[in-house]
């Protein structure tokens, strides 16, 4: 018999089985416990609001979401009904989410009060827009009027993920519907079960927050496979080690910045976590410090595994004692495949020497596009169309482990999050001050990378104390916290090439050294 995939067939044969568990490290209460028939009923009841209010196969629904029940609701409602998942960072400015749900031309949103104050804003008047519900008022209501019962020619659907690009604006990263029913084939959280090894019994811990890529797709992969996924409603160090022992935790989830945080902890902490059936660490997002790792896997075990990849596709994997052989790798393909770092040329580079990145392409018609660029769509594949890349920078060693020596050129990833210096780039040039920036990022022992804006001010300002407190103000006016310096260094001109662009590597470099 093949494996279940589906929600509603686990829902079946163990309705009352965890599918998901809500832990708030503020709370003295309870976790919130949702079982597998209670998640397909919520899931059956919103699929049956969406239809009702006009969505059809290929329609995207969009969240704005804390980490709550009803992401999950809102993800199996859309693997029913053939519709598309568009997740929303609850923490983007309003203009942000309006550009996100105006692109991917969303005809239902959800949003909750944990998902921020904006999100109702950028949805005011958006053309297209069917139904617009908030969990605990509109939500609750639109769920109890329906029925409970699965939906009529039912259908697996897709997630719409946005990944920007170094030029600023996010794009929609589109593959086509599976054509299939619930749990029929092969999907995204099928094959993480299959190449990480999870299984039913698992009793998976998810640090993240859900509107990101991974926590998204590891945690409603475990409902693929009947496991159970705790979710922390946001990440605290000392709560996740008691986590790990309170709910059993079999495999996790973290970013190199949660294990600097761990290892922050008092040594009595440390010292009482006992998780014997924590069997597998997983880690990604952002490259781990060296040190970092070899602290954490002194201290777990060889349970850590970390995975390289991109929401566009393509996917390596390193254990902890392939790991200690090769510090710093990142590891080989994680199904077997092949992992290419060609020159400029397209020709495969010689071990040791650096070059871009690049995966085998699946086979049409199961490939991405980015939507609405057909231009960018065409940049990501080679010349034969048989390879893709997001441009990302790296090397193979004689056995073909992948180190990584950038990340999309001169993308920042602080505490495993994606910053684009360009989007704070410009906000900051418009800024009658500033005559001209650069920011870059340099190396973090806590978030492993922040983002520093180097300015050139006008008038001569550099020694105004106040400029730096100005301009950090004026980005936040302008953009999410999250994508603004975290630190501004002034100086009376950049590094440019001959061709007039700003030299970032020796930005970096300088600011790795004394403070300037």
């Amino acid at each position: 018999m093949a494996q279940r995939t589906d929600l509603g067939s686990w829902a079946a044969v163990r309705p009352d089985a965890e599918a998901v568990v809500i832990v708030d490290p503020d709370s003295t209460g309870s976790p919130e416990r949702i079982t597998y028939g209670a998640l397909n009923g919520a899931a059956n009841r919103l699929a049956r609001a969406l239809r009702r209010a006009g969505l059809r196969r290929g329609d995207r629904i969009a969240f704005v979401l804390g980490n709550e029940p009803a992401v999950f609701t809102v993800f199996w409602a859309a693997m029913r009904t053939g519709l598309y998942v568009v997740p929303v960072n609850r923490h983007l400015l309003a203009a942000e989410i309006r550009y996100m749900l105006e692109d991917a031309t969303v005809s239902a949103l959800i949003g909750s009060e944990a998902g921020g104050a904006t999100w109702a804003d950028a949805a005011t008047g958006l053309p297209g827009l069917r139904l617009t519900l908030t969990v605990g008022e509109t939500f609750d209501a639109a769920l109890a009027d329906e029925a409970a019962d699965p939906v009529a020619a039912a259908e697996e659907g897709q997630v719409l993920l946005y990944s920007s690009g170094t030029t600023g604006r996010p794009k929609g990263i589109l593959r086509p519907l599976p054509g299939f029913g619930p749990g029929e084939g092969p999907t995204l959280g099928s094959e993480i079960a299959g190449g990480f090894g999870l299984v039913e019994e698992d009793r998976y811990l998810s640090t993240g927050p859900l509107y990101h890529s991974a926590p998204f797709a590891f945690t409603t992969a475990q409902q693929r496979i009947g496991a159970t996924a705790v979710v922390m409603s946001r990440f605290d160090a000392a709560a996740a080690l008691r986590i790990l022992v309170e709910e059993e935790i079999t495999t996790s989830q973290w970013v190199p910045t949660m294990f600097s945080r761990l290892l922050a902890l008092p040594d009595d902490l440390r010292k009482a976590l006992n998780a014997p059936r924590h069997r597998l660490a997983l880690h990604a997002a952002a490259p781990c410090p060296v040190g970092v790792k070899r602290q954490m896997i002194g201290w777990w075990g060889p349970i850590l595994v970390e995975y390289y990849s991109a929401s566009e596709g393509g996917r390596t994997m390193i254990t902890s004692p392939q790991w200690l052989e090769r510090p710093g790798s990142v590891g080989r393909h994680w199904r077997g495949g092949q992992v290419w770092v060609l020159d400029d040329r397209g020709e495969p580079c010689p071990p040791g020497t650096v070059g871009r990145i690049f995966f085998d392409a699946p086979p049409e018609p199961n490939r991405f596009c980015y939507l609405g660029d057909p231009e960018k769509t065409a940049a990501a594949y080679d010349e034969t169309g048989t390879r893709f890349t997001v441009g990302d920078v790296g090397w193979l060693d004689d056995e073909g482990y992948l180190y990584l020596t950038d990340r999309d050129g001169d993308l920042i990833i602080s505490g495993g999050v994606n910053i684009y210096p360009r989007e704070a780039e410009n906000v900051l040039l418009d800024h009658p001050a500033v005559d001209d920036v650069a920011v870059v990022g340099v190396d973090d022992d806590d978030l492993g990378q922040r983002a520093v804006a180097v300015v050139v001010p006008a008038g001569g300002r550099a020694g105004d104390p106040a400029l730096a407190e100005t301009l950090l103000a004026y980005c936040r006016e302008h953009l999410a916290h999250f994508k603004c310096p975290r630190e501004f260094r002034f100086q009376v001109e950049l590094p440019r090439s001959e061709a007039g662009k700003i030299v970032k590597r020796e930005i970096r470099r300088a600011l790795q050294g004394p403070e300037m």
